[in-house]
């Protein structure tokens, strides 16, 4: 009985194979990695409470002014 022998790979051939499994798993692992999720959703921005913006810089003006005139009729 002949026996055949089996024909020597060379490097270029067994390089190029782990080449192509190596992109291919390189491919997979992008997929499964990108797979679609849910965009995030928006935080909420904080908005100003202008009513009390405005209350609390009257009062700060008044408090102010007071102030002055009672500086102007100390000083007169």
């Amino acid at each position: 009985m002949i026996q055949r022998r089996r024909p020597q790979r060379s490097m270029y051939e067994i390089g190029g194979w782990v080449f192509a499994d190596l992109l291919l798993a390189l491919a997979l692992i992008f997929m499964v990695s990108s797979s679609g999720s849910p965009p995030p959703t928006p935080t909420p921005t904080a908005t100003a409470d202008l009513l009390a913006t405005a209350d609390a810089q009257f009062a700060a003006l008044t408090d102010t002014s007071a102030a002055n005139a009672a500086t102007a009729t100390a000083a007169a």
